[in-house]
């Protein structure tokens, strides 16, 4: 259990949160954790400086993330990757080089089934993701935002 305090409130007032795992940060990592411990029943409180909404900006994070499939397995076994699937692009070729040197690794889906080798998501899609699925769990994450640890 710990008291909020907002930072943005002149004469912030405690509010009371009970949580058996409180995280600080609500970002892509964070974030995930919270979502896969309430999955398994674990009532958690995340604390986060910034909005979510200020995170799926573009101009906040313009880089994106290689997605494993077992990674992706992950996200859509604890809610999240139905809210990125749209927005994910499929790895079916991977080539690896060193420079102009003419040797290379190639990897093709292919030769191991069906499935992509991953998937390729802006980062903003993910934290997207992530949101929309800690907003769908309020009986068991509380998100505090924008707040600070003090101690």
């Amino acid at each position: 259990m710990f008291y909020h305090r907002s930072m943005t409130t002149s004469a912030p007032r405690p509010r009371r949160i009970r949580a058996e795992v409180a995280i600080v940060g609500a970002g892509l990592v964070g974030g995930t954790l919270a979502c896969a411990l309430a999955h398994q029943g674990v009532k958690v409180a995340v604390v986060d400086r910034l909005d979510p909404a200020a995170m799926v900006v573009p101009s906040f994070d313009g880089r994106a993330s290689a997605i494993a499939l077992s990674a992706r397995r992950f996200l859509e076994a604890i809610g999240i990757w139905q809210h990125m699937a749209s927005h994910a692009g499929p790895i079916r070729e991977i080539r690896v080089s060193d420079g102009n040197a003419p040797f290379f690794l190639h990897y093709d889906h292919a030769e191991i089934g069906e499935d992509p080798l991953g998937f390729m998501v802006e980062n903003r899609h993910l934290r997207a993701a992530i949101a929309a699925r800690l907003r769908a769990l309020p009986e068991m994450v509380s998100v505090v935002t924008p707040a600070a640890v003090d101690d």
